[in-house]
């Protein structure tokens, strides 16, 4: 009689126990389907943010490679007249393309969704792996070129500081702006520029021993600035096709 009472509890416990472990796996399944459903809205969110931050460094790398075309073309002009010894430009072109030489731009990746992708972990939402790894590339590559930027602006302030010597401050600062209304006011307009004037500038910069140098250091500084921009839009190009198709694949689901 003993046994029998021992072995009904027995299977009554097994039953209980049963009925609490198969509730607590339904509660974990449904807490891991809630969790999986949070992580895909917000993987959702951040490839979004992402396409948004895609857009804004395709109009700054457009942008660098603009002004980087118009600056190299501003300096093969002054290496051009500096080589001929004879101006076939207005006297006021000539200056306003030496005031030009020594400028550099670069493209302004905006890094606020990858920053925060890093920096809490949530890298690990984003499922695909493409995704990931073109992720990681790019910024890659735009770090990269952050470490050649520190080279590139100690060229740029060599001959910053050697213009001075060939050209006038206010006069240079004056035809860097298209619009003279828009000039600081200390600084006196000029808008003209004598022959004679133009032709003391050329005959200070042929003189100079290190400024045309660094104009054509610089020159090359822009060839491989404007290449490697070149190469990140492609690659930008490529990265926002894969996260477009990606986020149509999660809207198929």
């Amino acid at each position: 009689m003993l046994w029998r009472k021992l072995q009904l509890n027995w299977r009554y416990a097994f039953g209980e126990f049963s009925i609490i472990l198969l509730g607590v796996l339904a509660a974990l399944a449904v807490d891991n389907w809630n969790s999986d459903k949070k992580d895909r809205f917000l993987e959702r969110e951040y490839l979004l943010s992402l396409l948004d931050d895609f857009d804004a460094d395709k109009k700054s790398l457009d942008n660098a490679m603009r002004r980087t075309e118009e600056i190299a073309s501003a300096q093969q002009t002054v290496l051009m007249v500096a080589e001929r010894r004879q101006f076939e430009i207005t006297p006021a072109e000539f200056v306003y393309a030496l005031s030009e030489v020594g400028l550099l731009v670069f493209a302004t990746p905006s890094r606020r969704t990858i920053d925060d992708l890093m920096s809490t972990g949530n890298l690990r939402i984003i499922e695909s792996d493409e995704v990931r790894t073109e992720l990681v590339n790019y910024y890659s590559r735009i770090e990269h070129r952050a470490q050649w930027q520190h080279n590139w602006r100690e060229y740029q302030i060599h001959l910053g500081k050697m213009l001075p010597e060939i050209i006038n401050w206010q006069g240079r600062e004056a035809l860097s702006f298209p619009d003279l209304s828009g000039l600081p006011p200390w600084v006196e307009p000029v808008d003209e520029v004598s022959q004679s004037e133009a032709q003391e500038i050329l005959d200070r910069l042929i003189a100079h021993p290190g400024v045309i140098p660094a104009i054509e250091n610089m020159l090359r500084i822009q060839s491989i600035n404007y290449q490697y921009n070149n190469e990140l839009k492609k690659r930008l190009s490529e990265l926002t096709e894969t996260v477009e198709a990606y986020l149509g694949e999660l809207e198929n689901r």
